[in-house]
């Protein structure tokens, strides 16, 4: 045998001893990975559906050898690629992949707090309230033993119980949050979604003040860890506040704010657009309201996000219907709205739909036998019945009643379903899209 031969047949040996060597195969697995995440970190694919579906291939790759893999690594993996199927709207079988990697990672008894919450962000995007949601969170909870995994879990569920209208109990966790970053400084930078979901949970209980306060520290805090997220979220319900509080233009300043900060967030540009629209028809801007409806609901479609998403779409084009006087279009509207609600554990959607029923069915169509059955119906709505229903029928009977004394003295007001009057009128939205427009036509 030559020189030649002997050092091509030992560098084979050597190939084949390496072959053995899991930290070999495993370099080139991870190398993957790695570039896949920076892949999407950086959008590069959010538009090709094929890109998507060969992200899932290399999970299954993954998963197929998990012996090889760090499971932080994959983690990460999972839950950037749960960000790019929201955007890109590809993945419906998702839940399958998670399952099965939490079932291999739970067999070998390695930490998996975080695969479990990926796998409720991604059950949000096609259920509001399921039992599935319910126990995955729980199994969470079981076996988060540290700290910064106990907040994590808590996050999620003041999520769900605000999606679920549960917000007593959102605030009982709250305060546990509050709790744990003060036990440990190395939490802070969980503070401003504390205050962030704090804030949102005021918001629908109809308390703005509270809201407000916790809404600002959220944007306050959120700016000095640079949160972009948080901050945008928070900004955009103070420009919800700012419109139920009937300044128009300061909710629109609020709302094109928080949308700059995740601009190319597919979901969070879809919200965006659905608030300038519930907005714009509000101010009586009806083709601009269109304009904002259309991309929302076309945003929606595309990253299938079912949920609350097409109830409020559907709400938004009954509003536009009954501006333009067409009162049957805009109940059909309503009425889809409703049975959208429902189908997907929606209280707060469902309630919100009667209440657009009703006053439809009282003041436009004049059905006022309808309009007392769909009060009844109103009464019974789970997020009533959860939420000290006493007290939220009031609250809101106070808030109409002062309207109706708001508009006698021409002061601003935003009530649902009473038509809103703002403390100075809109021309124009000025927004970046009907900015350009305007600009073209000059």
């Amino acid at each position: 045998m030559t020189a030649d031969s002997r050092l091509i047949s030992e560098q084979i040996q050597d190939f084949r001893t390496q072959l053995r060597n899991s930290e070999f195969r495993a370099a080139p697995l991870e190398h993957a990975l790695r570039d896949r995440i920076q892949q999407v970190k950086n959008k590069s694919l959010i538009d090709i559906d094929a890109d998507a579906f060969s992200l899932l291939h290399t999970l299954d790759w993954a998963l197929s050898q998990p012996q090889l893999i760090d499971p932080e690594l994959l983690i990460t993996y999972i839950t950037e690629l749960i960000r790019l199927m929201e955007n890109a709207g590809a993945g419906l079988d998702f839940r399958i992949v998670i399952d099965k990697a939490l079932s291999l990672y739970e067999a070998t008894d390695r930490p998996v707090v975080d695969l479990y919450l990926a796998k409720v962000e991604y059950l949000r995007l096609t259920d509001t309230e399921s039992r599935q949601k319910e126990e995955t969170l729980k199994e969470a909870a079981k076996i988060a033993d540290k700290d910064r995994d106990r907040i994590k879990v808590l996050l999620r569920q003041m999520q769900y119980y605000i999606d679920t209208s549960q917000y007593e109990q959102s605030i009982e966790v709250s305060r546990l949050c509050q709790a744990l970053v003060e036990k440990n400084n190395e939490l802070r930078s969980y503070l401003p979604k504390v205050y962030d979901l704090t804030g949102i949970t005021y918001f629908y209980h109809f308390d703005y003040t509270a809201a407000r306060e916790q809404l600002v520290q959220a944007v306050e805090i959120g700016r000095t860890v640079s949160d972009a997220h948080t901050v945008g979220e928070a900004s955009h319900y103070l420009g919800r506040i700012a419109m139920a509080q009937g300044d128009a233009h300061q909710a629109m300043e609020y709302f094109i704010s928080g949308w700059q900060y995740q601009p190319d967030n597919l979901a969070d540009s879809a919200w965006y657009h659905l608030r300038m629209g519930n907005l714009l028809t509000s101010a009586g801007l009806i083709q601009q309201a269109k304009d904002h409806y259309q991309n929302a609901q076309d945003l929606f479609i595309r990253i299938n996000y079912d949920g609350s998403a097409l109830v409020q779409i559907e709400l938004g084009w009954g509003d536009v219907r009954k501006a333009e006087k067409k009162y049957d279009l805009a109940e059909r509207h309503y009425h889809q709205a409703f049975e959208f609600a429902r189908s997907t554990g929606f209280s707060r959607g469902e309630l919100l739909s009667l209440v657009k029923i009703f006053w439809l069915q009282l003041f436009s169509l004049y059905r006022a036998d309808q309009a007392v059955v769909t009060f009844m119906r109103g009464m019974t709505n789970t997020e009533v019945r959860r939420n000290l229903g006493a007290r939220l029928v009031l609250s809101y009977l106070m808030d109409v009643l002062l309207a109706l004394a708001k508009r006698l003295r021409g002061e601003s007001f935003n009530v649902i379903g009473i038509s809103a009057q703002f403390s100075t009128s809109i021309e124009s939205c000025i927004c970046p899209m009907h900015s350009k427009a305007e600009k073209r036509n000059l």
